[in-house]
């Protein structure tokens, strides 16, 4: 075991043996429940990109692409926008560009660059630039600046920070605003519920993060993203390692990334959308203790990342009327139940 692994486990692993978890009680997929909600996630995409950037007619959108499934998946649900756009009326001109970075590791670069040719030929009907960029050049210096502080203030580095994503992240933000695009935000629920998001990074759209993994996995598939990209192994962005063997010891064999979050996203749920304690989603689900209170743990924790510590008089916050929707309506609650509660 590398020091990387061993660091990486401490902080993400729920459970070291496969006897700890219920592997048959999983996420049930509504495919049609999804054809059904695709159409009106296309019509929010287009008024949020239009919102965003003050246009009426033109669609403009940046998305920094790791060739992962969520960033993918998102380009693709951006670029049907687009295009549906396009050919209904609601739009005259669209125009998506695609970042990749060489600074994660080889297999992203790999990834988003035939990912990028792929999309450029699905459609045709908008202008589609793919660009290519070595960042690591710039995050040596911006590393070397940081841990020159660490040193002169005599503090102790605890963990490799997450410059990465903070670094394309901002990348993507100034290039949005420079150029009136829309900066995507791929980040998908799971992650938001389990707090992997980089405080400091973020971008202008969220298009997945009322999604569980699970669910992204279902709408690529439904979207017709190519299969590579869905069957491609998660990689946990900080560590550069496989996302799903940093939650679990022992899995299966035969079961894929997509079967494994079919497992853990139902806990995910009762935990945040249904507000169980870990005694009844253990009695529900079949896990053990063990495996149901990491888990909890660690969604609990993470509590200051979904919500920054603020503080306000009368524990009140000034809140301004929103002039785009973001409550799911009551057959999307419907829609959730049938998948984690069957």
């Amino acid at each position: 075991m590398t020091s990387k692994e061993s660091d990486m486990w401490k902080i993400y692993r729920f459970a070291d043996k496969a006897n700890e978890v219920n592997w048959s009680s999983r996420y049930q997929p509504n495919h049609e429940f999804m054809k059904f909600m695709i159409p009106y996630m296309l019509d929010h995409a287009e008024e949020s990109i239009k919102k965003v950037t003050f246009e009426e007619r033109d669609l403009k959108a940046v998305v920094g692409l790791s060739g992962g499934l969520d960033s993918c998946v998102s380009s693709w649900l951006v670029a049907n926008t687009m295009s549906r756009g396009i050919k209904r009326g609601s739009s005259e001109k669209s125009r998506l560009v695609l970042m990749t970075f060489n600074g994660m590791s080889q297999e992203d670069l790999e990834y988003g660059r035939r990912f990028g040719v792929d999309l450029e030929k699905e459609f045709p009907e908008i202008e589609v630039k793919y660009v290519e960029r070595d960042i690591r050049p710039l995050m040596s210096i911006i590393h070397n600046f940081t841990d020159d502080m660490v040193h002169t203030t005599n503090g102790i580095k605890k963990y490799p920070g997450e410059l990465a994503t903070r670094l394309i992240d901002l990348v993507v933000l100034e290039y949005a605003d420079k150029t009136g695009h829309c900066g995507i935000d791929s980040t998908n629920g799971s992650e938001i519920v389990l707090g992997e998001t980089v405080l400091g990074a973020g971008l202008e759209y969220y298009p997945l993060s009322n999604l569980y993994k699970s669910q992204v996995f279902d709408m690529g598939e439904l979207l017709k993203v190519p299969q590579y990209i869905i069957d491609r192994n998660p990689i946990n962005s900080t560590f550069g390692t496989d996302k799903v063997r940093s939650y679990f010891g022992e899995i299966p064999n035969g079961f894929s990334p997509r079967d494994v979050y079919s497992v853990l996203d139902p806990i995910l749920f009762h935990i945040f959308n249904k507000k169980m304690k870990p005694k009844k989603i253990m009695q529900k689900l079949g896990h053990s203790s063990e495996f149901v209170e990491r888990v909890y743990k660690k969604v609990k924790d993470q509590d200051h990342r979904r919500k920054l510590p603020h503080f306000a008089q009368k524990n009140k916050r000034i809140d301004l009327t929103r002039t785009i929707s973001d409550r799911p309506n009551e057959d999307f609650k419907l829609y959730l139940d049938g998948c984690f509660l069957s």
